[in-house]
C-alpha cells in the first residue's frame, strides 16, 4: 500500500528567495528615488540661478547707458571678463550682488539693495543670498557705443561636482550670461 503525499504550499528556500529579490527590488526602488530627488534639486537651483540672473540682465539693460552698475571699475579689458574673486575673498569683477531664493538682490538690514564693487570683501554681501552673481563690463575703445557685459551666476550644490576652477571658496556651480549694451 502506498501513501499518497500532498505537498501544498511553498519550501523555506523559496520563501527565503522570494523575499531576497523583493528586497532588492526596494533597494533599487530607494535609490532610484534618491538620485531623482538630488537630480530636481540641481535643477531646481539652476533654473532659479537662470532666471534670477536673466532678471539682472534685464535690468541692466534697462539702465542708462552710463549709470553706475554699468561701469568697467577695474580697465582690465576684454580677458577679464571671467574674473570674479581672488584667493583673498575680495571681488575681482566689476560688480557682484547676492540673490535670494526667489532670485531677487538680498537686501540689508536696511531694506536696500547691496551691490559691492571690485576690491570689496565677499562678505561685505548680506547673508542670506543662495546665489553670488557677479559681473563685468567692457568699454570696448574701438567701438564707445558698445559695452560687452558677462554676467556670472554662482551657487553651491553638494550633490553636484563642481565647474568653478578658481579661487572662490563658497560656490561650485556657475552659469554664464553674455550680452551687449549699445549706446542709444
Amino acid at each position: 500500500m502506498t501513501t499518497q503525499r500532498n505537498e501544498y504550499g511553498f519550501t523555506l528556500i523559496e520563501a527565503m528567495i522570494a523575499v531576497a529579490v523583493l528586497m532588492l527590488g526596494v533597494l533599487v526602488l530607494e535609490k532610484n528615488i534618491i538620485a531623482q530627488v538630488f537630480y530636481n534639486n540641481a535643477t531646481r537651483l539652476a533654473s532659479t540661478g537662470l532666471s534670477g540672473s536673466a532678471s539682472l540682465v534685464e535690468r541692466l539693460q534697462a539702465l542708462s547707458y552710463d549709470n553706475d552698475w554699468l561701469r568697467d571699475v577695474d580697465h582690465a579689458g576684454l580677458n577679464s571678463l571671467d574674473a570674479t574673486v581672488d584667493a583673498g575673498g575680495r571681488i575681482i569683477a566689476d560688480h557682484a550682488v547676492n540673490l535670494d531664493a526667489d532670485g531677487q538682490i538680498a537686501r540689508n538690514a536696511a531694506g536696500n539693495e547691496v551691490i559691492i564693487n571690485s576690491g570689496q570683501a565677499l562678505d561685505d554681501l548680506p547673508a542670506g543670498g543662495m546665489f553670488t552673481v557677479f559681473w563685468n563690463v567692457f568699454d570696448d575703445p574701438d567701438r564707445p557705443d558698445i559695452k560687452i557685459i558677462r554676467v556670472i551666476s554662482r551657487w553651491r550644490d553638494k550633490a553636484q561636482s563642481g565647474n568653478v576652477h578658481d579661487d572662490d571658496q563658497i560656490n561650485n556651480r556657475q552659469m554664464v550670461i553674455d550680452y551687449v549694451k549699445l549706446r542709444l
